[in-house]
């Protein structure tokens, strides 16, 4: 079961976490909390269905990690070895295996006619994004990715945008209103609170350049002013043509999706990419700045 809000405990929680990474930067984990591994049971185990459809999921599994896998221990199904059997360091394949076993399950559920009643009818996108969610909001350092699960540091976007942005951010305390709008966001994403991720998406680009010394009322005016400021070199000015446009794009998809003005109708994906397109504008805009203005400052 999710909520739309967590209960007072673990908002708590979350925000004394948002607070200690405020000052230390994101860290990501390969434990799995008590926490994590209901949720995460519960995504799976509420898109499959039944107990029998679910005894079928379990035999999937079973095999998969029989035959795929160096566990050697004793499966006595996902929902047991989720909640108290499966070690830490089993978990990857454990979700892994279910992934691929409720994949192979909704294929086999709708070319017989969904045998097991309504249930079986399973969208697997939105089963591993809900799983994503979750994995995101515990920073669970493994992801799904083109339905498997990978971890984060061998995903390519991870890799060569996540974490040189996020080392950035913690690098400097110039960048600490950029870096609390950059969390912000990202707990909005993993909460589902998608329009709200995009408004703060908007606020990770519009504090960088703050940070940077741009002055303006938007990013438009901002993108202008960093212009003067050489925050990107003369030859750039085709590339700088891009940024003010997928600026543009922010504001208008803050206004027409987010909730600044209104309820959000906003997707997961409208929120992915502000999040990415305001991360890797702030990335190319930070290292331009620092190649780029004099050594006597920014401003």
């Amino acid at each position: 079961m999710e909520l739309s809000n967590p209960l007072p405990s673990r908002a708590a929680r979350l925000q004394q976490r948002a607070d200690e990474e405020r000052r230390t930067g994101v860290e990501w984990t390969t434990t799995f909390s008590r926490l994590t591994r209901a949720r995460l049971n519960d995504v799976f185990l509420t898109a499959v269905g039944d107990v029998f459809a679910q005894n079928q999921f379990d035999d999937i599994v079973k095999q998969l990690l029989e035959q795929h896998s160096e566990f050697e221990g004793t499966f006595l199904g996902f929902s047991y070895a989720m909640k108290r059997h499966m070690p830490d360091a089993w978990m990857p394949d454990l979700l892994d295996a279910a992934a691929v076993a409720l994949a192979d399950f909704a294929a086999a559920s709708e070319r017989e006619g969904e045998p097991w009643g309504p249930e079986a009818t399973i969208n697997m996108d939105r089963v591993l994004d809900s799983a994503n969610d979750v994995l995101l909001e515990n920073r669970v350092a493994f992801g799904y990715t083109e339905g498997r699960l990978r971890a984060r540091a061998a995903q390519p976007l991870h890799l060569s945008l996540v974490q040189p942005f996020e080392h950035a951010l913690t690098g400097d305390p110039v960048f600490g209103s950029a870096e609390a709008a950059y969390l912000q966001a990202s707990a909005e994403l993993a909460t589902g609170h998608y329009g709200a991720s995009i408004t703060s998406a908007g606020s990770v680009l519009q504090s960088t350049l703050l940070a940077l010394g741009a002055r303006g009322n938007d990013i438009g005016a901002l993108f202008s002013d960093a212009t003067k400021r050489r925050f990107l070199s003369g030859h750039d000015s085709n590339l700088l043509a891009a940024l003010k446009s997928l600026g543009g794009w922010i504001t208008a998809d803050r206004s027409n999706r987010g909730n600044a003005h209104g309820p959000a109708t906003a997707q997961r994906e409208d929120a992915e990419l502000a999040l990415h397109i305001a991360t890797a504008v702030s990335l190319r805009l930070m290292r331009s700045a620092a190649r780029e203005v004099a050594p006597e400052g920014l401003g």
